[in-house]
């Protein structure tokens, strides 16, 4: 073999070593082949009911507004409320009816002496019928009172002449109460699923108010509470339905919730029906400021009624 073919066989064995060797840092930078885990496919629901906070308007009506998509499924009714309040004369005064207890019809009874000392219940909220009849029979000899609807409702009842919304009762018990009728709204609406009206009862010695629906008191749980969210109070979420349809409504309830700060500035507590009672106890905003941040929180609800039927321009 001579030089030149010797040299031939010398440079193709060079390009086979670098070749080998190209082929191998090539195969030394590449990943490791990842790990895959095989499993059969499933299809499940996550969560496919839940609770979410919220005021139900209507039973009828299966829409909830809630952070979440979805439909009612089901109410737990919370029942109304009632209060026993006593005199300055002694004897007892029952705001309201509701289904009661074992335990709070003995300790009922205790009080009133077995009803003896019961001299009046008075019905304070139109559409709050369930239990009238009910506490009647437990407690005939005391008066019965209400309002016209209650008496439309159930007329076999032996009621009072004067209503629950008229003066003149309110004249009659204004030595321990002083009552005050939503103004601007509707007393008893055409539609049976609002209920935003109801008569307001002051109890000057403890200086609680008494009030079904129009107000309602939402207490938040420690968890929501840690996160910055405050105990709510505010007005009845159906007051866009209750406004009454004439200009000057949104103006009639602004100054009657004003005139109700005025009237009962000393307030310090609040029983409120399907809801829980705000009891003062010297911490956060007083019930008067309370009040007025709710109606702050429903301006925008009083400007869209304003806009929508007008302005007399008779009142300032």
């Amino acid at each position: 073999m001579g030089f030149s073919g010797m040299r031939k066989w010398v440079w193709l064995l060079v390009a086979l070593i670098l070749g080998a060797g190209v082929q191998s840092v090539t195969f030394a930078q590449q990943p490791p082949a990842a790990n895959v885990r095989v499993a059969k496919a499933s299809v499940q629901s996550i969560a496919p009911e839940t609770l979410v906070p919220g005021t139900v308007v209507s039973r009828n009506d299966a829409k909830l507004a809630a952070e979440v998509t979805g439909r009612l499924l089901e109410v737990l009714d919370v029942g109304t409320q009632a209060s026993l309040i006593k005199c300055k004369d002694g004897s007892f005064v029952l705001l309201d009816t509701c289904k009661m207890s074992e335990d709070t019809l003995v300790e009922l009874d205790k009080l009133t002496l077995n009803g003896d000392l019961l001299k009046a219940i008075i019905n304070l909220h139109p559409f709050h019928t369930a239990s009238v009849s009910e506490v009647h029979k437990l407690y005939p000899t005391a008066e019965l009172y209400g309002t016209e609807r209650h008496k439309l409702v159930l007329p076999d009842l032996p009621w009072q002449e004067m209503n629950s919304e008229d003066d003149a009762l309110h004249q009659h018990f204004a030595q321990d109460f002083d009552f005050l009728v939503p103004e601007g709204v509707d007393f008893v609406s055409d539609n049976d699923n609002v209920h935003f009206s109801s008569v307001l009862v002051y109890h000057k010695a403890s200086k609680t108010i008494h009030v079904d629906d129009t107000l309602m008191f939402v207490p938040m749980p420690k968890l929501i509470g840690a996160l910055g969210m405050k105990n709510a109070l505010s007005f009845h979420p159906t007051l866009t339905l209750a406004l009454e349809k004439h200009p000057d409504a949104a103006f009639e309830f602004e100054e009657w919730v004003n005139n109700l700060v005025d009237r009962w500035g000393g307030a310090k507590n609040i029983c409120a029906a399907h809801s829980a009672n705000l009891i003062d106890d010297g911490e956060g905003k007083s019930v008067p400021e309370r009040i007025l941040k709710a109606l702050k929180n429903v301006k925008w609800i009083l400007i869209a009624h304003r806009l929508r039927y007008g302005y007399s321009g008779s009142r300032t």
